[in-house]
C-alpha cells in the first residue's frame, strides 16, 4: 500500500491544532501541528506490514498507518510540512494535557487472526508486529477511556520520526559504504511513547518516554507504531513586547537566536530527512492550509 500516493490523492485525514512554545525570556512560538496521527478511511484488514489479510473482507475507517521515514518526509513536501523535533513532541504532549486527550502508552495489543470468517483472539502482542486493524481498535478504546476526542491534541498514539542532530552522529549509523565506513545520512531517528512508567527522561526533562532518541531503524523501516504527526512549515513568532510575525521554520530551526524554541540541542543541521531532499519541482497536494493564529 502506497501511503504517499494516498496523500497525493487527497485521502490523508488530519487536522491542525496549535502548540505554543515559550522560553524564559517571554518569547513565544505558535505552531500548527497535526492534532492526531494521520488517518485513512476504507482500508482492508492488514497485517503489521500493510499486507491485506486473505479472506477478511472487513473495511476500517479512521486508521492511522505506520510509515517509513522516507514516506513521512515525502508527505512533508506534499503538505508544506516538517517533521517535529523531540522538543516539539514534548510540547505537543504538554498541550494535549491542557486542551486535548492524553493517555499513557497503549501497551500490548490484543491480537487476532482470521479463521473461517471469524476473528480469533491470539493473546497480546507488541504494537510493532500487531495487525494494523487490531492496533486501531486498541487505540480507539484507549482514547475513549481517556475521555474521548475533546477537540485538541490526542497523545500518545504512537512514536514518530523526528528531526534532530543525532541524524548525523555515527553512533546511529547502521549501513556502511564500500570501504566499510558508517553512513549516517541514511539513518532515521524515532522518539516518543510517553508514560509515567517509562525508563527514559524526555529531552525537556519534564516527562518520561519509552522511546528516547533512537537510531535502531533505518529510514526504510516501518511498523504500526511509527505514525505520521507533522507541523506546518510556517508558524507565528511572538517576541516579547512585539507583534506576532510569520516565520519559516526551515529558517528558524537553524537560526542561533531562535532555534532554542524548537530544538533541545542548538541549531538543526538539517530540516528534512537527509536521505530524502526536496524534489526539484513543487509537488504540493491540494489540502487546506492552516490559519496561523496566536
Amino acid at each position: 500500500m502506497d501511503v504517499v500516493q494516498l496523500v497525493k490523492d487527497g485521502k490523508g485525514i488530519f487536522e491542525y491544532a496549535p502548540v505554543r512554545i515559550s522560553d524564559d525570556r517571554g518569547n513565544m512560538l505558535v505552531e500548527q501541528v497535526f492534532r492526531d496521527g494521520m488517518k485513512f478511511d476504507d482500508l482492508p484488514s492488514m497485517k503489521w506490514n500493510r499486507k491485506p489479510i486473505a479472506g477478511d473482507d472487513r473495511r476500517w475507517d479512521g486508521v492511522r498507518l505506520g510509515m517509513t521515514g522516507i514516506e513521512m518526509q515525502k508527505i512533508c513536501y506534499l503538505l508544506n510540512c516538517m517533521m517535529l523535533t523531540p522538543k516539539e513532541h514534548d510540547h505537543t504532549w504538554d498541550e494535549a494535557g491542557k486542551t486535548g486527550t492524553r493517555f499513557d502508552m497503549a501497551g500490548m495489543v490484543p491480537g487476532t487472526k482470521w479463521v473461517n470468517g471469524q476473528a480469533v483472539n491470539t493473546g497480546k502482542t507488541i504494537t510493532a508486529v500487531a495487525n494494523i486493524h487490531d492496533n486501531h481498535v486498541h487505540l480507539e478504546k484507549a482514547i475513549a477511556k481517556a475521555g474521548g476526542d475533546k477537540g485538541g491534541h490526542i497523545c500518545v498514539v504512537g512514536k514518530y520520526w523526528v528531526l534532530c542532530n543525532a541524524l548525523f552522529t555515527r553512533k546511529f549509523a547502521t549501513r556502511k559504504d564500500s570501504k566499510g565506513r558508517p553512513l549516517p545520512n541514511i539513518q532515521a531517528i524515532n522518539y516518543g511513547w510517553y508514560s509515567k512508567e517509562a525508563k527514559y527522561k524526555s529531552v525537556t526533562g519534564i516527562y518520561r518516554v519509552y522511546q528516547d532518541i533512537g537510531g535502531a531503524h533505518p529510514d526504510s523501516h516501518f511498523d504500526p507504531s511509527q505514525l505520521c504527526k507533522l507541523k506546518y512549515r510556517w508558524a507565528l513568532l511572538i517576541p516579547k513586547g512585539e507583534e506576532p510575525r510569520e516565520v519559516d521554520l526551515y529558517e528558524l530551526s537553524q537560526d542561533p537566536k531562535w532555534c532554542h524554541l524548537v530544538s533541545h540541542e542548538g541549531p538543526l543541521k538539517t530540516v528534512w530527512l537527509p536521505s530524502t531532499p526536496p524534489p526539484a519541482d513543487d509537488e504540493s497536494a491540494d489540502y487546506p492550509k492552516p490559519e496561523l493564529v496566536a
